[in-house]
């Protein structure tokens, strides 16, 4: 089940930020779609008869390249070819906070007036109401259908 939030994430990443735009001033790397984990928060993930996993952001499943302008703000001195009028000084490395400039907008005016960097795209506002008890029942489900168990949930 949780491979299949993981992979929801990626796919809502894939379609709210990734195809809003291409960009012009760095190359994307597709790092932070992947920059996402679970793990259990206890030894084996099953507490009594309940199952705890924890899904988080990990800045550092991303590489930093200010010269390529990725996952921070560009090197002024290292790129080339490239508009940066409307980028104000180096923030530099922005892995950290990655999620809250793409999620909530929070660029101030770092990288210009655009509507690309200004508006908020929360894809994990979306995760979080696609993961309701219904669908997470139907994960957990096909989970179990998978290893072979016949499984009947309270309420279908």
């Amino acid at each position: 089940m949780m491979q299949q939030i993981y992979d929801y994430n990626e796919k809502l990443i894939n379609e709210e930020i990734y195809a809003d735009y291409t960009p012009t001033v760095y190359q994307r790397t597709g790092q932070f779609a992947k920059a996402w984990k679970y793990e259990p928060t206890t030894k084996y993930g099953i507490s009594g008869n309940s199952v705890d996993y924890q899904f988080t952001y990990d800045s550092s499943a991303m590489t930093y390249n200010s010269a390529l302008g990725q996952h921070g703000t560009p090197d002024r001195n290292l790129v080339t070819g490239a508009d940066l009028s409307a980028a104000k000084e180096a923030w530099g490395d922005v892995r950290d906070y990655l999620a809250d400039i793409l999620y909530y907008g929070n660029t101030g005016d770092l990288f210009g007036d655009s509507s690309v960097w200004r508006h908020d795209d929360n894809v994990w506002e979306m995760l979080v109401k696609v993961c309701d008890r219904r669908q997470i029942f139907v994960w957990l489900k096909d989970g179990f259908t998978r290893q072979g168990l016949e499984v009947t949930m309270p309420g279908w």
